[in-house]
């Protein structure tokens, strides 16, 4: 079964388009939609191929999973009635607690998957964000109350709400994030009790986590601990928010998130490995073709692990994946046709991606570089990286604004230095450098330092950047979509080889 891009953008389109609607229709509605539309593609497809039959089945699923999702999201929601009234939960912490700092203390955001929640009539939701007082926490740890303890069960009495977006028109919409985390109502606790619970592995998992983002901040220079824990295993919580605002101003937010590039990074050193084995052992076939991709998967699979497995790492480690079947299949396959299946699988397992940020700039990367690679020809050496480097600043840069409002114009320039510096010289040492934490810490400790010295350089560069520009160049999007789709139009312009005259009429 094949799936073009022609073909699942109809799919893609009328999914986006239903997510819009203020209204989505009840179970019931969708049952009777689908069963109809079943009818309808039958008949088209009554002479079709079985392959052809099958792929046009699952685009007819999306939209209609779609909108089930959204449906199923708004029947959990807390209901209306309930907003306000003390309730009782009984409930598990998943993932890491996030802090925020407050005159009277710190202030903690578990986020929880709820089992219980009485009264009756407020049944429905199943994950809440609470927020909780450090006071609280002193049953919990009276040691430190650094962190909830990730797995750990409560019985919670708090006021929760519907989740709803900032009326702010210059912020992004909150709701949105709610959706996509499928998260159901949001509140404060007033008091809490802990519980007896199993220990199940995503509870183990985030308690290690914890302990190695514990471990580089004790080890690591202060100036820099931050973003090895972020770049690490995901824990942004401990960076100072005039950093973070500094990393956002240069349009660099998105090497201290790991994202796919970081996820197909993890995979290189797997398959380096594979290769040299396969070499080694003078292995045939199917060995030397499948242990390298086979090794890749598993570290890239390692490091989704200690990012939380969250949904962007999953859908990072799912596109590898899909690219990677031809290969172990021995198959040749359009690259175009393997994304379209990959994404067609994403959405189909997660269709409320289409609401995030996340899903549109990973696989619109991996699209423009496909899309570079069939439109010009192949370099290699050093002059390959920088050329895809500027291809994707460029030709990302319409979705960034059409995402955040606002792009950061000498960021793009820092960009050229910082990706490079990061994801190619401080990631793979604090990879390696995790892996060793537990078992030859003398080692790690070694690494440790030559980890944190790029991201020292690229503080300092911020910092050298602020000195001569304090008011950063932002392009911001706050006219008609108009102004997007010149963008877009002059950045296809721009980037692809059509000649001097293109390249004058897009800038």
């Amino acid at each position: 079964m094949t799936v073009s891009p022609a073909t699942l953008a109809p799919a893609l389109l009328v999914a986006v388009l239903l997510l819009q609607l203020p209204v989505l229709p009840d179970l019931g509605t969708l049952w009777l939609l689908g069963t109809g539309a079943l009818v309808v593609v039958a008949v088209l497809i009554r002479h079709r191929a079985r392959a052809s039959r099958i792929a046009l089945l699952a685009l007819l699923l999306l939209p209609l999973r779609t909108v089930y999702e959204g449906s199923l999201w708004e029947r959990q929601l807390l209901p209306e009635s309930c907003e306000g009234q003390l309730l009782t939960l009984t409930a598990r912490s998943i993932g890491l607690a996030r802090f925020y700092e407050q005159p009277d203390g710190r202030l903690w955001r578990s986020r929880l998957s709820i089992e219980t929640i009485s009264p009756a009539n407020c049944r429905g939701p199943r994950r809440a964000l609470v927020y909780l007082p450090s006071k609280l926490l002193g049953e919990l740890r009276p040691e430190e109350a650094e962190a909830l303890e990730p797995g750990s069960r409560f019985r919670i009495t708090a006021r929760l709400r519907r989740p709803w977006g900032r009326v702010n028109p210059e912020s992004l919409e909150g709701e949105r994030a709610y959706v996509t985390r499928k998260i159901h109502a949001i509140g404060s606790a007033h008091m809490l009790r802990s519980l007896p619970g199993r220990d199940d592995a995503p509870a183990r998992l985030n308690r290690l986590r914890a302990q190695l983002s514990a471990w580089l901040r004790a080890h690591a220079d202060e100036r820099v601990a931050p973003l090895l824990a972020a770049l690490g295993v995901a824990d942004r919580r401990f960076i100072a928010p005039e950093t973070w605002e500094q990393l956002r101003r240069y349009g660099l937010t998105h090497l201290m998130v790991v994202s796919g590039l970081h996820i197909s990074l993890a995979a290189l050193p797997g398959w380096c490995l594979g290769y040299l084995l396969s070499r080694l052992g003078n292995a045939g076939e199917p060995a030397g073709r499948i242990l390298p991709v086979l090794l890749a998967l598993l570290g890239a699979g390692a490091y989704t692990l200690l990012a939380g497995a969250t949904l962007p790492t999953q859908r990072a480690l799912l596109m590898l994946l899909f690219m990677s079947l031809p290969r172990l299949a021995a198959r040749s396959a359009c690259a175009s046709r393997t994304l379209s299946m990959a994404v067609l699988f994403i959405l189909l397992l997660d269709p409320l991606a289409l609401l995030g940020a996340s899903f549109w700039l990973s696989a619109g990367a991996v699209a423009l570089i496909l899309w570079l690679s069939a439109c010009s020809a192949p370099r290699r050496g050093l002059t390959a990286l920088p050329r895809l480097q500027l291809f994707l600043l460029i030709a990302m840069l319409p979705v960034g604004l059409f995402w955040f409002g606002q792009a950061s114009g000498p960021g793009a320039v820092l960009n050229l230095v910082a990706i490079p510096l990061v994801s190619f010289c401080a990631l793979p040492a604090l990879l390696v450098t995790l892996l060793l934490a537990t078992q030859w810490e003398t080692a790690a400790l070694q690494l440790l330092d030559l980890a944190g010295w790029p991201l020292d350089l690229l503080l300092r560069l911020m910092e050298f950047g602020d000195s001569i520009q304090p008011t950063q160049a932002m392009l911001e999007l706050n006219t008609m979509t108009a102004v997007l789709l010149l963008a877009l139009a002059g950045s296809c312009l721009i980037v692809l080889p059509l000649g001097r005259g293109a390249l004058i009429a897009g800038m």
